[in-house]
């Protein structure tokens, strides 16, 4: 669905949709939900939107104007909205009975249409490896997805990266900031190794505990699932 909500002062705009998705389970049940917020509007400019939309402007009746932009932003004004965001909200049952998904994020930049088969995909890969435990995912097999590249920027002079950005090329367009090791880690994946064989080899060529490293990398590796930057 589209949609938008009021954000009000002192308030993040995730409070108000996290506390529609409380009242929501409370009284329903588990559900799952992810949340994509596009786009914010001050009150003054959204009021013009509608009020334009409704056929009113100040060119043909600008008194009717003036009394309905004013009725806008005392309602706005009356319960201390600072601004309006515009966005994506998907709702669904989840497919066990227990919630696995709440995703509340922002994303404000270009996105490559139609987005309907990269939620579905996204979807399909949130619940294919929210099913298996670290362990199941470490005898995994995984490939990078083929529109993902690689950034890194040096200070001069410098040998090793201070920033490392995977990016992705279609769908929302993500680019995610990640640390050497997960970044060797992407760089691996072409379906040879499993994941567990790469974290071996990364922690050993790093000299770093095996398992501190898994605990540091797996999270953003099911993240990169999700999001199709890592393909099963």
């Amino acid at each position: 669905m589209l949609g938008n909500w009021e954000i009000r002062s002192q308030d993040h705009w995730t409070d108000r949709l996290a506390q529609w998705l409380d009242e929501a389970e409370a009284a329903h049940g588990p559900l799952d939900a992810w949340i994509v917020q596009r786009e914010v509007l001050d009150p003054a400019q959204y009021a013009e939107t509608w009020i334009r939309d409704g056929g009113t402007t100040m060119d043909r009746d600008p008194e009717a104007y003036a009394a309905t932009y004013n009725a806008w932003l005392d309602d706005f004004a009356s319960r201390d909205v600072q601004a309006i965001g515009f966005g994506m909200i998907l709702l669904r049952k989840p497919v066990d009975g227990k919630r696995t998904l709440r995703r509340l994020e922002e994303i404000t930049g270009t996105v490559q249409q139609p987005l309907g088969p990269v939620v579905a995909r996204a979807l399909d890969a949130h619940d294919w490896q929210a099913a298996r435990t670290n362990a199941q995912l470490r005898n995994e097999r995984l490939i990078y997805a083929s529109d993902v590249t690689d950034e890194r920027y040096f200070t001069p002079g410098s040998q090793d990266p201070n920033v490392i950005i995977i990016r992705q090329g279609g769908g929302y367009g993500r680019a995610v900031q990640a640390t050497t090791a997960l970044a060797g880690l992407l760089g691996a994946c072409d379906g040879e190794l499993t994941i567990g064989q790469i974290l071996d080899a990364i922690a050993s060529l790093f000299e770093v505990d095996p398992t501190e490293l898994e605990d540091e990398v797996l999270p953003s590796v099911r993240g990169l699932i999700t999001d199709g930057l890592l393909q099963y």
